[in-house]
C-alpha cells in the first residue's frame, strides 16, 4: 500500500516539474526586455581612434617662427550612411601635466552628411616649457545624440607634444636592436639624412633598401661625428 502511495506521488511530481520549469522560464524571459539589453541595430552608430598608437607632434622640424600647428586624428565610424551632418564628443581624459603645455581640439567633431570617416582637429603650441620636456593630454570619445563610443580600447587617444625629437613607433624589436639605443642625436642624424622620421628602410632594414638607408647613415655619422650610426649617443658632438 505505502509503495502505491510514493508511486502516486513521484509520478505527481514528475508531471508537476515540467510546468513549474515552464512557468519560470515564462518569467524570466518577461523580466528580461529589449529595454534593458543593449542590441546592435540598423541604426547603432559607433566611433572610435583608428589605432591605439599615441598621436606624437615635435615642433623641432619646424622654423623657430612656427608657434602653433593644426594636425587632424582619424576616427573609424560604423555607421549606416546619412544625408546629414551628425556630432561625435570628445572630452578631455587627462590634462596636460605642465600649465604653460598647449592643446587645443574642435569638439564636438562633426560627422559630415554621407561621411563614413571624421577627422578630429587639434592644434598644438610651441610653448617654453617643450625645450626641457615632453607633455600629453589624453582624449575619449563619449556619448553624444548622433555616437556612441567604439571598440573598447579605441576610444582614448593619446596626444603628445614636444620641441625634442620623439622615437618614433616603429623604432623597436629588430630594427630597434640594429639601430641601438635611441637617443636625441640618432634622430637628429636620420632626419637630416631623409628629411623625415618616417620608416626608411623599405621592407626591413635586411632588404636592399634597408642596407642602403644604414649605409648613408653611417657614412653621416662617420664623417660628422666620428663613429658608425649605431654607436652614436648624445654626448657626442659634431667634429
Amino acid at each position: 500500500m505505502n509503495m502505491k502511495k510514493n508511486k502516486s506521488r513521484y509520478s505527481l511530481v514528475n508531471l508537476m516539474l515540467p510546468a513549474w520549469c515552464l512557468m519560470m522560464t515564462t518569467m524570466m524571459l518577461s523580466a528580461c526586455s529589449t529595454d534593458t539589453i543593449d542590441t546592435w541595430t540598423e541604426e547603432t552608430a559607433l566611433a572610435w581612434f583608428a589605432d591605439d598608437i599615441p598621436f606624437n607632434y615635435t615642433f623641432v622640424t619646424e622654423p623657430e617662427q612656427t608657434t602653433q600647428m593644426v594636425k587632424m586624428i582619424d576616427i573609424q565610424l560604423a555607421t549606416p550612411v546619412k544625408n546629414y551632418p551628425r556630432k561625435i564628443n570628445v572630452e578631455v581624459a587627462q590634462p596636460l601635466h605642465n600649465s604653460q603645455s598647449r592643446i587645443e581640439f574642435v569638439n564636438p567633431v562633426t560627422v559630415e552628411a554621407g561621411a563614413q570617416s571624421a577627422q578630429l582637429q587639434v592644434t598644438f603650441y610651441r610653448t617654453p616649457n617643450l625645450n626641457n620636456e615632453v607633455d600629453t593630454l589624453v582624449l575619449r570619445i563619449i556619448p553624444s545624440d548622433d555616437f556612441q563610443p567604439g571598440i573598447f580600447g579605441l576610444t582614448e587617444k593619446a596626444v603628445v607634444v614636444s620641441n625634442t625629437f620623439l622615437r618614433p613607433e616603429w623604432w623597436k624589436g629588430d630594427t630597434g636592436n640594429n639601430l641601438g639605443e635611441f637617443c636625441q642625436t640618432k634622430l637628429h642624424v636620420y632626419y637630416t639624412v631623409f628629411g623625415t622620421v618616417d620608416f626608411m628602410f623599405g621592407d626591413s632594414l635586411w632588404s636592399l633598401q634597408g642596407q642602403l638607408a644604414m649605409y648613408r647613415l653611417d657614412e653621416y655619422s662617420k664623417a660628422h661625428y666620428g663613429k658608425e650610426f649605431r654607436y652614436l649617443t648624445d654626448s657626442d658632438l659634431p667634429l
